[in-house]
């Protein structure tokens, strides 16, 4: 005598849980993980982002400097025709210190191309992530719906069964 002909088996068959409530056991336990992890990536690029914005900030006012001293070189140049050694001496200084600010400006550009590199590397990771996560959870979906539609027409052939 078969599973099906016996009412008994129909109806303990029923009683049990079914897929759908097993599948989302282990999909609705991995699902915050996945938005975790989700939302660590996009605090990443936040922080990344800040850290690009903080360096060209920086470059920005070294370049200011830049631009300030160099009118003070100038000054000084323009004044210093014919003059004394001070003013030979800061002139002096004054074209070293823009050696180094040119140095350091150079410095937190590549700084700046390398963090915009990374930042850009870690939005294309993030947006590729978040799409295998919505993939995931669609598919997730559409498979819960698929078993849930073969757990209710097996019930319903099996009600039948047991009905004949």
């Amino acid at each position: 005598m078969g599973r099906g002909a016996d009412p008994r088996g129909a109806q303990s068959l029923a009683q049990r849980p079914g897929p759908d409530v097993l599948g989302k056991i282990g999909f609705w336990v991995a699902v915050p993980g996945l938005d975790a992890a989700y939302q660590r990536h996009l605090a990443v690029l936040r922080r990344s982002r800040r850290t690009l914005a903080d360096v060209a900030t920086s470059a920005k006012q070294l370049e200011l400097r830049i631009g300030e001293l160099e009118r003070q070189v100038d000054d000084v140049a323009d004044h210093s025709q014919g003059s004394g050694a001070d003013e030979v001496q800061a002139a002096r200084n004054a074209a070293a210190a823009l050696a180094e600010l040119r140095r350091d400006y150079a410095e937190a550009k590549s700084r700046e191309e390398r963090i915009s590199a990374a930042s850009r590397r870690l939005m294309v990771a993030t947006d590729a992530f978040r799409q295998a996560k919505d993939t995931a959870k669609a598919a997730h979906t559409a498979a819960e719906e698929a078993a849930q539609s073969a757990w209710a027409e097996m019930r319903n052939s099996q009600q039948q069964e047991a009905s004949t």
